[in-house]
């Protein structure tokens, strides 16, 4: 008979053959989730994404994700439901038109909660690259950078090809998920 635990609202959890993996399981899940008795509830507040832009990303799914060790930054690359169809199925990168990549790039802290973990801190910058038909059936691709506290747009460039770091998001392969 396999092992079970039960969690009721009221956090008393009811194991079966495993009492003691389950009760140590449990109340690290509730430390992990701040649900434990008397534990404040902590959002990471310093790492919202806030300002004028066109979309809010942290409503898409995520395409892949990049940590870099030299500026001590982590960034999520999320695409519209488009851009993600696309990447989970076009090893080439050939989006359509109408698909959304971005990129949010966040300052990476040592986590106070946990031991050795990391964490988003402040936002640095948001980018958003649009992939638009044109005029002859080509797509042109529209690349937005938005920077600073509240976000705002700091550079918007249009090409027929992309260059640069629209190229380098746009090449970005998708996680692999079992």
């Amino acid at each position: 008979m396999s092992s079970r635990c039960r969690s009721r609202i009221s956090n008393e959890v009811r194991c079966e053959n495993h009492p003691y993996a389950c009760r140590g399981f449990t109340a690290d899940a509730h430390r992990m989730l701040g649900t434990e008795r008397g534990a404040k509830t902590r959002l990471n507040r310093d790492a919202e994404v806030s300002g004028e832009l066109p979309y809010n990303p942290l409503q898409w799914e995520v395409i892949a994700s990049t940590l870099n060790h030299n500026d001590h930054t982590l960034a999520t690359v999320l695409g519209n439901d488009r851009a993600i169809a696309s990447a989970r199925k076009d090893a080439a990168h050939a989006y359509p038109a109408g698909s959304v990549l971005s990129v949010i790039t966040w300052s990476q802290e040592e986590d106070p909660r946990w031991f050795g973990g990391n964490i988003p801190g402040n936002v640095r910058s948001v980018e958003f690259v649009e992939v638009q038909s044109g005029p002859d059936r080509r797509g042109t691709y529209l690349y937005t950078l938005y920077g600073g506290s509240p976000l705002r747009k700091l550079v918007s460039t249009e090409e027929k090809s992309p260059t640069g770091r629209a190229a380098y998001i746009l090449g970005q392969r998708a996680a692999v998920m079992p």
